[in-house]
Order: C-alpha cells, then structure tokens, then sequence
C-alpha cells in the first residue's frame, strides 16, 4: 500500500526552522506502490512565487527566498483506488524575531496541542514589545567575535541582511565596547538585550539592542541607587570602571544582589531626579538633563562645544562635571552659555585641577535659577587639553516650566 509522507532534506515531517535562500530537497518516504507524484505548493508568503523544481517527480526542489512559511502538498497515485496525500510545512524565521506566522491552511506547527495559536502569540508579543518600547532595535553584529546577551555595544554603520532576496534590509551594525578603548566614541550605545535564537549572537547575526531605556545586570553587586554602571574591558556592564572607563548609565533599581540601571548611551536626555526633589504640595519633580556614556571622550587639544536644548520657562539651577582623571592635565576650564538669537551669555564657569587616577566629581559654582526666557541652547564649552580626557559625564539640574509658554 503506497503512502505519501513528506520528507524535507531527508527527515519525515515538517521543518519550521530552515536558513533562507538555500535549496530544499523533497522526497516521498515510499514503501512500494508509488507510481505518480503531484507537488503543490499550496501557499507560501507574498512576494515573487518561489517554485518546485519539477512538481511530477518523487524529489523534487525549491528554494525558499521569504521568510515565512511554506505549506507543501502531495499528491500519491492520483486518481487512483490507492490515491494518498500528505501535507507538510516548510519554515524561514525571521531573521529579526527568529519566529514565523503560519500558512493558510495550516492545521498543526510544531505544538500539537495549541497548534499554529503558539506562533501567533510569539508574534504578537514580538509586535507588542517593539510598539511599547521604541529603544529596542535590531543590529547586525559586525564586530570581530560573537556577542551575549548583556554586552555593551557601540552602534554604527549600516548592514545589509538578505541581500538580494525579496525582505532585503539594512541595519545598523554593532561591535562590542570595550572599557580599554581610548578612541573617541562615535556611535551609540546601548546593550544587547536578547539573541532572535536564544544563543551566542555571531558575526553576521541579528542581536536585539536596548538603546536607552532599563536593562538589568546580571551579575551580583552592591550598588546605591545612582551609581554609575560603566563598561568593562570585556565590553559587559560593571560597578566598576575598566582601563579607559565609559559610563553607560545609572543604577535606578536593587534589589537583592543585582540591580536594574538606566541605559543613556549618547543621547542628551530629560528626566526626574529624586535627588533634587521640590517640598510636598508640588506636582513636578526636579529634572535633570545628562550627557554620558563616553560622549565627552576626545581625540586632540583645543576647545570644543557641547549643546543642550532648554526649553523657555526652565530654570537651571546647578551642574556637576563627572570625569575620571588620569593624574595628566586635562582641561583647564569649563564654560556653561546660553545662546540665544545669536548672543552667547556665560551663565557658570569654573577652573579644573588634576585629579589623581579616579572618578571626580566637581560641582560648578552656584548658578542662580534663573527662568530662560525663550528655546534656548545650552553650549558647554571646553579648553585645555582635551586629549588627556578619558571620559566625563555633564549633569545639569533644571527646574522644568510648569507649563508651556508662547
């Protein structure tokens, strides 16, 4: 009695995990009485038709250029008293999710029980978590070793994945940070918070990246509440800093011996501050704008500006210059303008020491509150020798406007 059972690449049964554009061989698992062979792809994702090599044979070809799924159909003895059909899935993941959607028609993946309910489900997750979390994106990681999950990455050029293939996309590429690099930082930071496949993310493969945004370390540690967390010489997060140190956030959240941290990357961004808080009856916390994660790094002596945008109404009201000194000159001064219409009014300055080989913080003078009163950019203006600066981090108090005003 013939029968009509599937095989792809020589194992009987559906296979929803095969690598995109790479042939698939199709079989029929014969025992004897097989006489004709009738191939359908009877469904298959949008896009150019990927087609069997010869659909009247017993094995026949294709080569799947989509992600997605595939859903075969075979046809034994067609017409025949002894007629069988067999039904099998063929699935590309997707390279981002390393999840697939079923095919129309299809009755069963890989769970028996919940049947293609399980991929639906993952996918939605997957489509939920990036409409909720804007910080998350996808990077190919083309650095010189493969990268884990909790790795801190520098983001820069652009990639291309499925070159050729119908889904071709770029994205940005990721190598990992590590605490002894003393180059200037030129890309973003961030940490990779998940591998699509749930192993060691190789060269070539996509890593998922939290840009800025709450991550956790996974390693034991003391830490206080605002604690700096830093890159270590193996490009993983650390209490501690490494050789040449790169903050990469604040430490917002203990709990027992590991602890949830802020990720800040590069980006000049806006927050509240329990530790600048205004007395009970008032609605709105202090704020503070930061600028981290390595961003003050240089290459060469000289000045050289930062900006920061200030809204009209806000009132700053201190900063504080966090810096790992080397025991060598490094600047000499600081100046805080705020540029507006093209005049420039110095609002802090201050005069730097050599600090011995350790973090240092220096506060700049009082600055009196005082109310911006338009959009303003906020210049922080370095002079001295750059070069000898490992890394600094600018923290600027600011009372935020109560509401907008014209």
């Amino acid at each position: 009695m013939p029968q009509a059972v599937i095989e792809i690449n020589a194992v009987a049964g559906s296979n929803d995990n095969l690598p995109i554009n790479t042939i698939v061989q199709l079989s029929n698992a014969d025992i004897g009485g097989e006489s004709t062979y009738a191939w359908t792809i009877t469904d298959q994702p949008e896009g150019a038709a990927d087609a069997l090599s010869n659909p009247a044979i017993e094995n026949p070809t294709f080569t799947p250029k989509k992600e997605g799924t595939y859903r075969l159909r075979l046809v034994v003895n067609a017409a025949a008293a002894d007629e069988k059909v067999g039904y099998a899935i063929v699935g590309i993941r997707h390279l981002r999710t390393f999840e697939r959607e079923p095919a129309a028609g299809e009755l069963l993946e890989s769970d028996g029980v919940r049947g293609w309910a399980k991929a639906l489900n993952r996918l939605a997750t997957h489509a939920l978590t990036g409409a909720t979390d804007g910080n998350l994106i996808a990077c190919v990681n083309t650095g010189g070793g493969a990268l884990a999950v909790g790795t801190v990455v520098k983001i820069h050029d652009q990639n291309t994945i499925k070159t050729g293939l119908p889904g071709e996309e770029r994205l940005p590429g990721a190598t990992a940070s590590l605490g002894t690099t003393a180059y200037h930082v030129t890309g973003t930071l961030g940490v990779v918070v998940a591998s699509p496949d749930g192993t060691a993310i190789n060269v070539g493969e996509v890593a998922i990246v939290r840009v800025y945004g709450l991550s956790e370390l996974t390693v034991a540690g003391a830490p206080a509440l605002n604690d700096p967390v830093f890159v270590s010489n193996a490009g993983l997060p650390a209490l501690t800093p490494g050789t040449y140190p790169r903050a990469i956030g604040r430490v917002v959240q203990v709990s027992g011996g590991n602890f949830r941290w802020v990720v800040e990357g590069h980006r000049v961004r806006k927050g509240v501050d329990t530790r600048h808080c205004h007395p009970a009856g008032r609605t709105f916390g202090g704020s503070w704008l930061i600028a981290g994660g390595g961003w003050l790094e240089s290459t060469g002596a000289g000045a050289f500006v930062m900006a920061f945008d200030v809204n009209k109404g806000d009132k700053i009201t201190g900063i504080r210059f966090e810096r790992y000194g080397n025991g060598v000159a490094d600047f000499t001064s600081i100046n805080f303008l705020a540029f507006h219409a093209g005049v420039a009014t110095n609002i802090a300055a201050h005069s730097i020491t050599n600090p011995a080989a350790a973090w240092v913080t220096e506060t700049m003078p009082a600055v009196t509150a005082t109310e911006m009163t338009a959009e303003t950019g906020l210049y922080c203006e370095f002079t001295g020798n750059a070069a000898a600066l490992r890394v600094g981090i600018i923290s600027i108090d600011y009372i935020p406007a109560l509401e907008a005003k014209a």
